[in-house]
């Protein structure tokens, strides 16, 4: 799936920062509902429940799914910064890549032989902190592709 647009909020239940990422189509139905309001369920038609509620409230799907007693059938669309709080090799990796491309600019440095060692969750979430998503996407296999 291409995902082209991310989302982050902070969820007021857990406290954890969340990164949803969103399609083309999901991309367009997020602006206009943005722009224009109305109801999201009416305006997001191609997001499911759960990524409509983080839209609105921030709540991430682990805390819906204990506030709601619902589950859902695929995270993959969401970036969870606590997967990496506790790994050590994580940590590692990105201060390597930060000394390896520290003279660089942010577009070279995502595009360079150094950042393909990040895992698809960081670079998504590089090109959403350093305002590139306009220009790139990562694809399923960690790519880093122009839109």
């Amino acid at each position: 799936m291409k995902y082209v647009k991310t989302i982050r909020k902070t969820c007021p239940m857990c406290g954890i920062d969340h990164y949803m990422r969103l399609t083309e189509v999901q991309e367009k139905q997020w602006s206009d509902y943005v722009c224009y309001g109305g109801l999201i369920q009416d305006r997001m038609p191609d997001v499911d429940k759960f990524g409509r509620e983080f839209i609105k409230s921030g709540y991430c799907p682990d805390c819906q799914e204990k506030l709601f007693g619902s589950t859902m059938k695929d995270k993959s669309s969401y970036i969870s910064t606590k997967e990496y709080e506790e790994d050590e090799d994580y940590y590692e990796l990105i201060e390597q890549f930060m000394d390896a491309t520290e003279e660089m600019d942010a577009k070279e440095s995502i595009l360079s032989e150094v950042a393909d060692s990040l895992p698809v969750a960081e670079k998504v979430i590089y090109l959403y902190e350093t305002g590139l998503e306009d220009e790139f996407y990562v694809d399923d296999a960690g790519k880093v592709l122009m839109r």
